[in-house]
């Protein structure tokens, strides 16, 4: 018969399954544990996670709407000139790609396809942007090289994820906050460097991100999330400045083994 003892207190239920062990003994022989290494989020926080979750689904409903909307055809002409062929293995997205750009973040191409070097513009017909959406460059196949234009100061949530192909990302000098899951599962990202100026990681930011080896966090890191690198099992050495010193429930916390730290002088 299989073990079927109780892991709190001993009790063999196979013996009697209707009867459970008393609770005298389990207080006297329960295993005693440091609740200080649990890491408990307070209610308020998984309240406002939960809302937070539901505004990004909704989101990506709205875009999935936006996207499966059929484009209106323009009026009957005599003669229609053909498309542009689209390039077999193109090297770099040009400046004719047509971007889609709302409340200042972008959200991706019109197109579906990309090309294996994206360049994210800044500025779209005069209007600026300043972060790159959710689900912005989110689980496409093509995509090597994401080069982001200065002026962006965020990478919202779930914008550079699940992308199978990505190696590189170039990041500006703006960036100010990388959202959670922003760089979710790239199992080949290997090189991000990231700028000083950056303040803020979110949580599980670059989780399974499992082909870094190396990451050093600018002296401007005032927030790092819990298990932003967790699953990086390549990663052997990150960087931090002395200002994280004194702080290792926090690096802990982030994922990251405490005999991987190197503290800038």
């Amino acid at each position: 018969m299989a073990d079927m003892k109780c892991p709190v207190c001993g009790y063999d239920c196979s013996r009697n399954p209707f009867r459970a062990p008393s609770l005298a003994r389990i207080a006297r022989t329960s295993t005693v544990f440091d609740p200080s290494e649990m890491v408990v989020r307070p209610k308020a926080e998984w309240d406002r996670l939960q809302a937070e979750l539901a505004s990004l689904r909704a989101e990506l409903n709205s875009l999935r709407q936006e996207r499966n909307r059929p484009q209106s055809r323009p009026a009957a002409q005599k003669s229609i000139p053909s498309p542009a062929p689209r390039p077999s293995s193109p090297a770099q997205s040009s400046d004719e790609d047509r971007w889609r750009l709302k409340n200042g973040a972008i959200l991706g191409r019109e197109a579906a396809w990309y090309p294996e070097v994206v360049t994210v513009p800044s500025k779209l017909g005069g209007r600026p942007a300043t972060r790159l959406g959710p689900f912005a460059l989110y689980n496409q196949s093509s995509i090597r090289r994401v080069i982001i234009a200065e002026g962006i100061t965020a990478l919202e949530a779930y914008s550079l994820g699940e992308n199978p192909k990505l190696e590189a990302v170039k990041l500006p000098s703006t960036l100010k906050t990388i959202e959670r899951y922003a760089f979710w599962k790239n199992p080949l990202l290997r090189s991000v460097d990231l700028p000083e100026g950056l303040e803020r990681i979110g949580d599980c930011a670059f989780w399974y991100c499992k082909s870094l080896t190396e990451i050093s966090l600018p002296d401007s890191l005032q927030k790092l999330g819990q298990q932003c690198f967790c699953y990086c099992e390549n990663l052997r050495t990150v960087v931090f400045s002395r200002y994280w010193r004194g702080r290792e429930a926090e690096i802990r916390a982030a994922g990251i083994d405490m005999g991987k730290v190197r503290f800038r002088p």
